[in-house]
């Protein structure tokens, strides 16, 4: 059900033994970085549910939003080390498996059908493959939420008016490489200090879904939302 839902991959460690499960009450560390007002804490509650409903209370989900469990690559560290369990991301993953940049190379995309026909298709399980190879975690479903847009305090119009903008982006090597070859200057950032750093004029702006730009009051600090739908 979950496959058909969902571009960003929601990940999680695997489960080594179903016989434990029925032994005794298993928790699940679940972290990410959004905010509870969010689409992705909104989601990650639904699983939540779902999880303990159909387990009878065998498992236990435990939520941790707005980077409880640390930034976006801690997260993964720590599933890998095994000290959480789930969480939701996408293009860092290219830091260990770069197709994960695929999903993520701008304009690649049409629209929300073409989107869901890569993942579902070859595309996505090459890229899934390559994750559970390079990373050691499994992939259990996409999640759509919406297309990147470009926040300033100017308005953007064309690339030649990004030359010199001070540009805060996640670490991925090909959001930076992007941006670099547009004339920004990006600046890879967890995603906590980035208000404060908009509000001190440490960065200029930042590029994130509609969904996420509201729920984390970007509006506060920035005067623009240019729809730029960069990467779907």
């Amino acid at each position: 059900m979950l496959k058909k839902l969902i571009t960003t991959a929601v990940l999680g460690a695997a489960i080594a033994s179903s016989t434990s499960l029925m032994a005794a009450d298993y928790t699940l560390q679940f972290g990410h970085l959004a905010n509870e007002q969010n689409i992705w804490h909104q989601a990650a509650e639904r699983f939540k549910e779902e999880v303990e409903a159909n387990s009878d209370g065998q498992i236990e989900v435990r939520l941790y939003p707005s980077e409880q469990l640390g930034n976006e690559m801690d997260v993964i560290n720590s599933i890998q080390l095994g000290t959480a369990d789930m969480t939701i991301t996408g293009e860092s993953l290219q830091n260990w498996a770069p197709k994960a940049a695929i999903m993520a190379v701008p304009y690649a995309f049409r629209d929300s059908e073409h989107l869901h026909a890569a993942v579902n298709g070859e595309i996505g399980a090459e890229i899934e493959a390559q994750i559970t190879e390079r990373t050691n975690l499994v992939p259990l479903a996409w999640f759509e939420r919406g297309p990147r847009e470009l926040t300033s305090n100017r308005p953007i119009r064309t690339p030649d008016e990004l030359d010199g903008l001070r540009l805060r982006v996640p670490n991925v090597p090909l959001f930076v490489d992007t941006w670099q070859a547009m004339g920004a200057r990006p600046t890879p950032m967890a995603f906590s200090e980035v208000f404060t750093a908009l509000q001190q004029n440490t960065l200029e702006g930042q590029e994130n879904p509609l969904s996420l730009i509201e729920s984390a009051s970007f509006n506060e600090v920035q005067d623009y939302v240019n729809m730029t739908g960069h990467v779907r």
